[in-house]
């Protein structure tokens, strides 16, 4: 059970170099979508404000222009550097669940000690439980962790596609909600580990 907490605060590379490898290599390849969508939103953006300066009667200036530009290159930085925002992110997650207070260092730190006194069938029956009860414990937070590291994968995967919509004002609560949705899940790793940690103290 100690191996499997530990790795609640490991960061992706830590957990698995090749997967996330790929992952990267993913985060990569997509950044071009990811460009694309930013440059939509950049020129459908121009032609709204082109629309209105004409429905106004007046005419498209290069001050106007150079301000949309530049918050649009600031949207094709965050999509560049969409893999490290998420990186960041979880660091910063990782450094709450120590922060906290989840102690991993103890060496009997969830280990089994059966029964030795007592009645010897009702002894081997409390032992069995309690073995039973303490495996399905490791198997659960084992699986807990997986699928966390499986959601954050995926994630980082999409990310350049997603932060794209951050610059619409239509599209933003989808970059939004992506974001917290990584926070959200990155900080399942604290939850585990201070619930399983506090748990395994009584």
């Amino acid at each position: 059970m100690k191996d499997i907490l530990t790795e609640l605060t490991k960061t992706l590379g830590g957990y698995n170099k090749t997967v996330n490898s790929s992952i990267n290599s993913i985060n990569k390849s997509l950044m071009a979508i990811g460009y694309i969508l930013v440059s939509v939103l950049f020129l459908i953006e121009m032609l709204s404000w082109y629309r209105f300066i004409r429905n106004q009667g007046g005419e498209m200036t290069w001050k106007l222009f150079l301000e949309v530009a530049v918050k649009y290159f600031i949207a094709y930085f965050l999509v560049a550097q969409s893999g490290a925002i998420l990186n960041a992110i979880m660091w910063f997650t990782n450094g709450v669940t120590k922060l906290i207070g989840v102690d991993l260092s103890g060496n009997n730190l969830f280990e089994f000690k059966a029964i030795k006194k007592g009645a010897y069938g009702i002894r081997t029956g409390l032992n069995l439980l309690a073995f039973l009860i303490g495996a399905a414990a490791q198997l659960s937070v084992k699986v807990m962790v997986l699928l966390r590291f499986i959601e954050l994968y995926f994630f980082k995967a999409i990310a350049p596609i997603i932060v794209a919509f951050w610059m619409g004002d239509n599209t933003r609560h989808i970059a939004t909600n992506f974001l917290k949705t990584f926070g959200a899940i990155a900080l399942q790793g604290a939850v585990i580990g201070f619930n399983a940690c506090h748990l395994a103290s009584f």
